[in-house]
């Protein structure tokens, strides 16, 4: 091979190296720690947004598994139960997060964070490549672009197999804890709450509400998109905040 072919043969490789290099996300993170508990969550810049990378779980009060409790332990019929089935309450709590009500999750925000408007969740879903005609519709959205995917934390620890499209190239760690609902037919709602898709489903609150109902997102293990839907602000979903700016 002469010198000019060797010239030209370098010149390809850099140019495929740069092209790789162009389609990586960089991924910024770091740790943020709640004054009030001590507690640390990581963080990850996604576009110009900073979002945690854990599932909040400030903890102020564990009250009784009524409707107007508010904070949840996932998996748990009573929270102030002792029976804890398979799971340990405290490593729940650290792996999994709290599951909160939408008014808890808009009350219990750290200094310097807040929730997510719907329409922060679009800039997010933007960024990672979601088509715009998709924003606002209701459903799966951002099948084709892996949406779901790029926020699922990868593999099968928690999610349920088989994490279809689970890259994390994101860096948002979405992790399932399921949600916390009650039987609308008693009035009092009293022990009458169920705990479903542990480890199948993330929910995430929106600051976006409108009387008794509000936005959430949500991300499954078989899916590849992320769903935009409006629920009852008296459920139970997991919280990830964004930092103020």
């Amino acid at each position: 091979m002469n010198k000019k072919n060797i010239i030209y043969c370098l010149f390809g490789i850099l140019l495929i190296l740069i092209s790789c290099n162009k389609d990586e996300i960089e991924i910024e993170s770091g740790v943020f720690i709640d004054a009030r508990d001590n507690q640390s969550y990581n963080w990850v810049k996604i576009g110009e947004q900073i979002w945690m990378a854990e599932n909040f779980a400030y903890a102020p009060e564990l009250l009784d598994d009524t409707i107007n409790s508010g904070v949840w332990l996932a998996k748990l019929s009573l929270f102030s139960s002792s029976d804890t089935g398979f799971y340990d309450r405290q490593f729940i709590k650290e792996t999994r997060g709290c599951l909160y009500s939408w008014e808890k999750a808009m009350e219990l925000c750290p200094d310097g964070w807040h929730l997510p408007t719907d329409e922060e969740w679009m800039e997010l879903e933007t960024f990672l490549g979601m088509n715009s005609e998709e924003l606002n519709q209701e459903g799966e959205r951002g099948v084709d672009e892996n949406v779901g995917g790029k926020l699922k934390e990868t593999g099968t620890t928690f999610w349920d197999p088989p994490n279809m499209g689970g890259t994390n190239e994101s860096g948002f760690t979405a992790r399932p804890s399921g949600h916390h609902n009650y039987f609308a037919y008693y009035p009092d709602a009293t022990f009458k709450f169920y705990d479903d898709y542990f480890d199948e489903v993330a929910f995430y609150w929106t600051a976006t509400g409108e009387n008794e109902n509000a936005v959430i997102r949500y991300l499954r293990d078989s899916r590849y998109g992320i769903y935009r839907r409006k629920f009852m602000k008296t459920f139970g979903y997991s919280v990830r905040y964004v930092k103020n700016n």
